[in-house]
């Protein structure tokens, strides 16, 4: 009985504008297999990494790492580097960051350097943050990691007798431009974001010509939901994150207790319905105080994955700088020279 009473109360809590934006990305994209695209599966956590606009309201700086290593047991696979920063900036309203990741994949690395700015302002007594990143993207290929059916690499040869393979390492820079929204009313969160909204073309030349790599906008939309239950020192949350381009689109369930406010226990799903799921994991993490906290996930792949990769693998760290003290009233001095 509670529990139906819960899930009445939680419909009616959720906003019809809300529930379009889900309804209208969701009939936007073909649903296919989410791991064939890389992500975090840590961005209900740190939203900020996919969304300008979710830099967190802190009055001091924090910063944070995450690293994760996809379809271990494959050779090549992609391992992802991932670090950010933030503060509010002095004398405005606005918080700045910066996130830098890094992509290696087989013979692929893609470096993103994005410089973030966030505004919170108050809509009919609600938060609602509006945000931009501006950066760059460098691709880079390496010709020497490349391999042809005809090629020749025994005894220190790199020949790939193939005039469509470079032996040299190939690269470019691309700008880049990310927008996003986040709004914030009672236990609901919601996160949009369009990353590469400046679509850049990435052109490399190859010994037989140019190659082309075309780069399209990446929608994101997140959901999460803090339960009003607590039960002996036990809080809930539920996220739900969209990720798509919409040729392709990728779906995470995810849901995390809290105990004591220190050990955090999550479970990952990732896909659109019970015959087209592609990896469940688990997530743990310790939450030494208001300032650092530690979170470690495994996912298990479920579809065809599963015959040559046995998991993946993600570990993030986020530390924030203690708030400054309120001010005082009386005259601030500055500088000792104007005592």
């Amino acid at each position: 009985m509670k529990i139906i009473l819960l899930l009445r109360l939680l419909i009616m809590r959720i906003k019809l504008f809300y529930c379009g934006c889900l309804f209208a990305f969701l009939l936007a994209s073909k649903v296919t297999k989410g791991q064939n695209d890389a992500q975090l599966g840590h961005s209900t956590l740190w939203p900020n990494l996919n969304n300008p606009a979710a830099l967190e309201c802190y009055k001091a700086p924090l910063a944070g790492a995450d690293l994760r290593i996809q379809w271990l047991g494959i050779e090549g696979q992609p391992f992802t580097q991932t670090v950010f920063a933030q503060m509010p900036i002095p004398s405005t309203k606005l918080f700045g960051g910066i996130v830098i990741a890094n992509e290696l994949a087989g013979a692929h690395q893609v470096l993103h350097t994005d410089f973030q700015f966030a505004l919170p302002i108050m809509v009919k007594k609600q938060l609602v943050q509006i945000g931009a990143s501006v950066g760059f993207i460098q691709y880079s290929l390496e010709g020497a990691k490349l391999r042809a059916a005809d090629g020749v690499y025994t005894d220190n040869a790199l020949l790939h007798n193939d005039p469509n393979l470079a032996s040299n390492t190939l690269g470019r820079f691309v700008p880049n431009l990310n927008v996003g929204i986040k709004s914030t009313w009672n236990a609901f969160s919601l996160n949009v974001g369009i990353e590469h909204l400046y679509a850049s073309k990435i052109k490399l030349i190859a010994p037989s010509g140019n190659a082309l790599i075309q780069y399209t906008p990446l929608f994101h939309l997140g959901l999460n939901y803090n339960w009003p239950l607590q039960i002996n020192d036990w809080q809930f949350k539920s996220a739900i994150w969209y990720k798509s381009n919409v040729s392709k689109a990728m779906l995470d369930w995810q849901t995390f207790a809290t105990y004591q406010e220190k050990w955090r226990f999550g479970m990952i799903i990732r896909g659109f319905s019970p015959r087209n799921l592609d990896a469940a994991g688990a997530l743990f993490g310790y939450i030494l105080n208001e300032r650092m906290q530690l979170n470690y996930s495994f996912e298990w792949p479920i579809n065809s994955l599963s015959q040559v990769s046995y998991g993946t693998q993600e570990l993030s760290l986020v530390y924030k700088l203690q708030e400054p003290p309120p001010p005082t009233r009386g005259k601030i001095i500055f500088s000792p020279r104007f005592l």
